[in-house]
């Protein structure tokens, strides 16, 4: 009765105090999307985070952000996120004083658009690691006119685009039908990835 009697001298509707369903952002604290989304699923709570694979390394493609999709009782779920290890909270896309976060707009067509560029990023990486996968030991030949010429022993990545390559200098020599090979020397020299053939 006292807020009906306030509501109407102050002439405010009263705040929204429900949540809709649909797809919502959540802020996540930094390095801790993996954490707030396992937490979030330990729930029941649909998560979703895109993830870019490159080698060994998971990261997400939108870091400090997951994405939540809420059905059913939502003011129960509004607090229990709010308490979740890693989530900083709700990305409020209408900031409203006194109400609950809006979903995101148009959220189901978003996640469905950010699923295909997620792919997209992934099978262009898988890509280009299995195109330059080179293990330490494997001998491989510079493709490039000014180095055709060159070969060696790969050594390991150096950076994301790069190798280490080790090149035997040898001298070659016949004598009596035979063919003798004498190394004279060995260089390490760094070279594009994207040159580098194995033989």
């Amino acid at each position: 009765m006292l807020k009906q009697n306030h509501q109407e001298r102050s002439g405010d509707l009263l705040p929204d105090y429900s949540l809709a369903e649909g797809w919502y952002l959540l802020s996540i604290k930094p390095n801790q999307e993996q954490r707030a989304e396992q937490n979030l699923l330990e729930q029941n709570i649909p998560v979703y985070c895109p993830y870019i694979v490159r080698k060994d390394t998971k990261q997400a493609l939108f870091q400090g952000y997951l994405f939540i999709n809420l059905k059913g009782n939502l003011c129960f779920y509004f607090h229990k996120i709010k308490y979740t290890r890693g989530v900083v909270g709700f990305v409020c896309f209408d900031q409203n004083t006194g109400q609950f976060p809006k979903p995101v707009p148009s959220g189901k067509k978003i996640i469905e658009d950010v699923k295909k560029i997620e792919l997209l990023i992934n099978r262009q990486n898988e890509k280009h690691t299995n195109r330059h996968s080179f293990h330490n030991g494997d001998r491989v030949k510079v493709n490039s006119p000014l180095f055709h010429h060159y070969q060696g022993r790969f050594l390991k990545q150096s950076g994301e685009n790069r190798g280490l390559l080790l090149l035997q200098y040898i001298k070659e020599t016949r004598s009596n039908d035979q063919l003798c090979k004498e190394t004279l020397g060995e260089k390490i020299i760094q070279v594009p990835l994207s040159q580098l053939r194995k033989i």
